[in-house]
């Protein structure tokens, strides 16, 4: 069966591209200041992995999710995402203050 759109159908469907480009854009907000954040923490000596605040965020996730009727398995998953690829970004900054080679496919902050 074919997709049949609507007004209505094409209204929604505007309205979540305007949401995913938030997303898109909140996203790269996001890993601009994990940037900010490894050369302030690479600058002081200051350890990569802060777990208190891991903590805090499944915390939140906790007393968020069921509040707003989402899966909290499905949004600790996209925040272990978010998490990971914020590591990695961390990661090439410092490894980079050392003379260590960043690890692979990290593109340089601008």
């Amino acid at each position: 069966m074919g997709d049949r759109e609507t007004p209505e159908l094409a209204r929604l469907r505007g309205e979540i591209d305007r949401v995913n480009d938030s997303l898109l854009g909140l996203i790269a907000e996001r890993l601009e200041l994990c940037r900010r954040i490894a050369e302030h923490k690479r600058d002081r000596g200051i350890p990569m992995m802060q777990q208190q605040r891991l903590d805090a965020l499944r915390t939140k996730i906790q007393g968020f999710a069921p509040e707003h009727e989402i899966d909290s398995v499905f949004l600790e998953e996209v925040f272990d995402l978010l998490t990971a690829e914020a590591c990695r970004v961390e990661d090439g900054i410092i490894a980079a203050a050392g003379g260590q080679q960043p690890p692979a496919g990290l593109t340089s902050p601008a």
